[in-house]
């Protein structure tokens, strides 16, 4: 662990360094406007800026002048908390650098299996070159500077983002609650610029507004003062939460809407508890998700349109609820969807033709529902020239469904 960690200072301090050095025969230019570690480099990276830098060194010491330095090494600037970044690397943290402060670098979103690692690019004998994939890192802006009122007023223009302005502010919902919770409560004391301050309130609002007092965690398993990526239920890659899993432990009421702002979220598993409500439009936030697990529920409404923009959905598990509506035609844009479980909800209309084009799919569970017409030959097809192996449907009455192939008629 410490030859890897002396891997990556030395790593990222030569980065600085090469940069440093060359300032002023670099012909490289970078326009990039990207907001990297609470700080948004959009003129500092330049070659001009950076030659200006290093006639400014020793007079500038403030937070925001500190990133101008271009000829002093990272390991001194990420003393300045308001730079300081840490990488993580499956969860455990690795090293603490500044990327904005080094010269002649330019960072851009766009790269890793999600697209939403950070590409790191030197600029080396005037071209940008030796790039590096690496994920986002966790920075802070840190708050030092900042008295209560000043800190709890930047956390609640960041929330804002994410819920109603007036809810969170209404002393009476679960949105004030667990703004409250992070503002005052929290050990962690986190703050305005934290990248993950989003993350734990929409954790710490599911809390307060699925009724946690009575979840079946022991007392400190979930909100507590510790990294949310160990609380009960969650996982994290490089301190993104990706996986909620909550299964039968008595949660409680709607799912609260914010559930959207767990961007990098891949896998909801809520089932078997006593969750109310419509699933939420904003589910179509979650662009990562590959698993919804939401079945044994008292869940109602009607699926979402937003859920059938989900691409990379696998399995979609809703069973045992009290779901209605239709299953809509757009559901063939979820390409890569190998499980479909709605039975035992109510369903009303036909069976969409447009699941025939889905070639990824296993498993169709559509009975004890009040779906009408035919499972048509060309739905049939899949089951026999492709992936499809199993079907069910309420096909033991034909004046309800019709279906020449199902696995099952109920």
């Amino acid at each position: 662990m410490k030859s890897m960690k002396k891997q990556l200072h030395t790593f990222f301090l030569s980065w600085a360094f090469l940069a440093s050095v060359s300032a002023g025969t670099i012909l490289c230019d970078d326009s990039t406007d990207f907001k990297f570690g609470g700080y948004n480099d959009t003129t500092n990276n330049t070659p001009a800026n950076n030659t200006a830098a290093n006639n400014t060194a020793a007079n500038n010491t403030t937070a925001n002048d500190s990133v101008l330095v271009a000829d002093r090494g990272c390991e001194e600037i990420a003393e300045d908390p308001a730079t300081l970044c840490v990488l993580e690397v499956d969860g455990i943290l690795i090293e603490e650098y500044c990327p904005t402060t080094c010269s002649l670098m330019r960072n851009s979103r766009g790269c890793g299996l999600d697209d939403s690692d950070i590409l790191v690019e030197k600029c080396v004998d005037g071209k940008w070159t030796e790039e590096s994939c690496i994920p986002e890192p966790i920075c802070s802006g840190g708050c030092e500077n900042l008295n209560d009122a000043e800190r709890a007023s930047k956390i609640l223009e960041v929330l804002e983002e994410v819920s109603n302005g007036t809810e969170i502010v209404d002393p009476d919902s679960h949105q004030y609650t667990a703004y409250q919770w992070i503002v005052n409560q929290d050990g962690a004391q986190v703050c305005p610029n934290d990248q993950t301050l989003v993350q734990r309130y929409v954790l710490a609002l599911l809390y307060f507004a699925m009724g946690g007092v009575g979840w079946i965690p022991s007392a400190g398993q979930y909100l507590n003062n510790g990294p949310e990526c160990g609380w009960f239920g969650v996982s994290c890659e490089s301190g993104y939460v990706v996986e909620l899993v909550l299964k039968a432990q008595n949660l409680v009421g709607p799912i609260p809407a914010e559930i959207g702002g767990l961007r990098r979220l891949r896998k909801l598993e809520l089932d078997g508890n006593l969750i109310t409500g419509p699933i939420t439009e904003s589910i179509g936030y979650l662009t990562s998700l590959t698993v919804l697990d939401l079945d044994r529920n008292l869940l109602t409404g009607t699926i979402p349109e937003s859920l059938y923009g989900l691409k990379k959905m696998v399995w979609i598990d809703i069973d045992s609820n009290i779901i209605e509506g239709t299953v809509s035609d757009n559901i063939s844009a979820l390409s890569s969807l190998e499980i479909f479980s709605v039975f035992q909800n109510a369903f009303t209309g036909t069976i969409p033709e447009s699941i025939s084009s889905m070639n990824n799919l296993n498993a169709l569970a559509l009975d004890s529902n009040k779906f009408s017409g035919e499972i048509s030959a060309k739905i049939c097809n899949l089951k026999t020239d492709g992936s499809l192996s199993y079907i069910s449907a309420d096909c033991k009455d034909s004046s309800r469904i019709t279906c020449s192939c199902c696995s099952e008629c109920f």
